[in-house]
C-alpha cells in the first residue's frame, strides 16, 4: 500500500479553480508542497505497478485534496506503460463516498475510487484506489 497526503481536514480548502471544478484544491501557500508530493507519489504508484508478478495495488492517502487523490490515480491510468495492463477496481464496494470527477478518469473509474471526506463521513480525510493487473497484459512494465 502507497499512502500519504498532505491535505487533512485541518489543512482543506475548497476553490472553482483547478483540475475538476469542485475538486478541493490546496491553499496557494502549500500548493507548491502537495504538486511535490503528488509526484512523488505518481513515481512511487507508477514503481509498484512496475514490479514483476505484481496482480494488484492498493493506492490511498490521509489526504482530501484531489491532486494527491484522483490526479494521482488518472495520470497512472494514463501512463502508456500502464493504459490496458491495470484496471481500477471496486475498493470497499459498501462505502457510500465514492471518487470525484477529474479529467482523465471515466465516471465507472471514478466509481471505484473510496473517498472519506471531513464533512460527509466524519472524518480528517482518506482515499483508496485498487489497481488490478489486466489478466494477459504481460508483467514487465517500465515505470516513467
Amino acid at each position: 500500500e502507497l499512502s500519504g497526503g498532505a491535505g487533512s481536514a485541518a489543512k482543506r480548502a475548497r476553490t472553482s479553480a483547478g483540475a475538476a471544478e469542485d475538486a478541493p484544491r490546496p491553499p496557494a501557500s502549500a500548493a507548491e508542497r502537495v504538486g511535490k508530493l503528488s509526484a512523488f507519489q505518481r513515481a512511487a504508484l507508477l514503481h509498484a505497478l512496475s514490479l514483476p508478478g505484481c496482480r494488484r495495488v492498493a493506492y490511498s492517502t490521509c489526504s482530501v485534496w484531489g491532486d494527491e487523490d484522483e490526479g494521482v490515480v488518472a495520470s497512472a491510468m494514463a501512463n502508456p506503460a500502464v493504459a490496458g495492463k491495470w484496471k481500477l477496481i471496486k475498493a470497499l464496494p459498501d462505502w457510500p463516498t465514492r471518487g470525484m470527477a477529474w479529467p482523465g478518469l471515466a465516471p465507472s473509474e471514478a466509481d471505484c475510487l473510496v473517498r472519506a471526506d471531513p464533512g460527509s463521513d466524519r472524518t480528517q480525510g482518506f482515499f483508496v484506489a485498487l489497481f488490478e493487473r489486466v489478466p494477459g497484459s504481460g508483467e514487465d512494465i517500465a515505470p516513467e
